[in-house]
């Protein structure tokens, strides 16, 4: 009597397979993005740390020295040095952020500039001298997926527009 033997797989079997294979890695994805998004978001928040700790320098520099009308200099006269990133009187450039510094308030503003998140949210520091909020750090929502975003972060409690990380 012949026997068959069976080898191999049902071709239901391996498209059960390819079909799991594809589910995973759609859903992965976009815990993928949203990963190297939370990375870009530490190179805004490095790059506006920085130059809001060099306008606080700079403002306690000039208190130090006996000046009453103290003014914020521009970006590029801060003593901070930001790697990769081209800085003028107005502002600094990273790879993925557009840093500005208010004149009259001292308020660091780190917007996102290119790619999905373009304008979807930007990161504002308040200086240590500022009236109220003292160095606190917001996620300001923009276009888009801001709010969402801002809140992956844990920036949860907010207010027309603006979240801040909850006490």
């Amino acid at each position: 009597m012949y026997n068959k033997i069976k080898r191999g797989f049902t071709l239901t079997e391996l498209m059960a397979v390819v079909i799991i294979i594809a589910l995973l890695a759609i859903l992965s994805t976009g815990y993928y993005k949203r990963s190297v998004e939370q990375a870009r978001f530490s190179e805004g928040l490095m790059a506006a740390s920085a130059i809001v700790e060099g306008v606080n320098r700079d403002y306690l520099e000039q208190k130090m020295n006996g000046i009453d009308e103290v003014s914020i200099p521009a970006i590029n006269q801060l003593d901070i040095s930001l790697s990769g990133a081209g800085c003028t009187s107005d502002s600094c450039e990273t790879q993925y952020f557009t840093v500005t510094v208010d004149s009259d308030t001292g308020v660091t503003t780190a917007t996102r500039k290119n790619g999905t998140y373009a304008n979807a949210y930007s990161i504002q520091i308040q200086p240590h001298f500022a009236a109220s909020n003292r160095d606190q750090i917001a996620c300001v929502r923009g276009s888009g997926d801001g709010q969402t975003f801002c809140e992956s972060m844990g920036y949860t409690a907010c207010t027309e527009g603006v979240c801040v990380k909850p006490n």
